[in-house]
């Protein structure tokens, strides 16, 4: 499973790419800074998750959701999409894994 992390906060992307690369059946993390950068990740590569922030530059998480539904009611197949947290639990790896990822 592939996961995007969209977000311009270079700590919460380190914390969640932490996080993410903990989960086992996570094959690939991708990052983008950027609702621009996220979209050209999307449509080059096989994204199965995105996890955004609301407010990026060059739009945001709901301009990225709307990109997503557009792709995903053609032929790129289904993509998950999380708006991220500001704050994440402090849950043991294998919990958030299990409980972010249902």
């Amino acid at each position: 499973m592939k996961v995007l992390i969209a977000d311009d906060s270079k700590i919460l992307q380190e914390r969640l790419y932490g996080l993410i690369e903990e989960c086992e059946f996570v094959t690939g993390i991708e990052q983008a800074f950027n609702t621009i950068d996220a979209k050209d990740i999307i449509q080059k590569k096989k994204i199965d998750i995105v996890i955004s922030d609301i407010r990026m530059p060059g739009g945001g998480g709901f301009d990225l959701l709307e990109y997503i539904r557009i792709l995903s009611s053609g032929d790129q197949g289904d993509i998950d999409y999380k708006l991220s947290i500001s704050a994440i639990q402090r849950k043991s790896k294998r919990t958030w894994c299990g409980i972010f990822f249902k």
